[in-house]
């Protein structure tokens, strides 16, 4: 685990404004109660968008949602791809529902497993 997890895990909002200041290119942004930025990772030649978020609240895990964007092959464009998704995500509840602009939640209503 580097710096930026251990600081994310221990201080979500102090880890968002260590993010805007640290030199990497990511958008992040600041929920009512949530913070979320992007990241993104590849393997083996495919990449894929992440946009990482963390409801406020000692102890709450980071959550991930996967940006799928097919062909895409440079971490650059599969961060894109997750900070145009991120721009669209209206609300992050303090359930850690996800809620975009059109008023779809992202989870489901069942909890798991199923």
């Amino acid at each position: 685990m580097d710096t930026f997890e251990r600081l994310i895990r221990a201080a979500p909002f102090a880890a968002c404004t260590a993010l805007a200041t640290s030199g990497r290119i990511a958008m992040f942004r600041e929920f009512s109660k949530a913070c979320a930025w992007t990241d993104a990772m590849c393997e083996d030649g495919q990449c894929v968008g992440l946009i990482e978020y963390q409801v406020v609240r000692e102890g709450a895990s980071v959550e991930v949602l996967w940006v799928f964007a097919p062909g895409c092959t440079s971490t650059a464009e599969a961060e894109a791809a997750a900070e145009r998704m991120l721009q669209h995500i209206r609300e992050i509840g303090a359930d850690g529902r996800v809620y975009f602009d059109d008023g779809v939640s992202l989870q489901e209503e069942l909890t798991w497993p199923v």
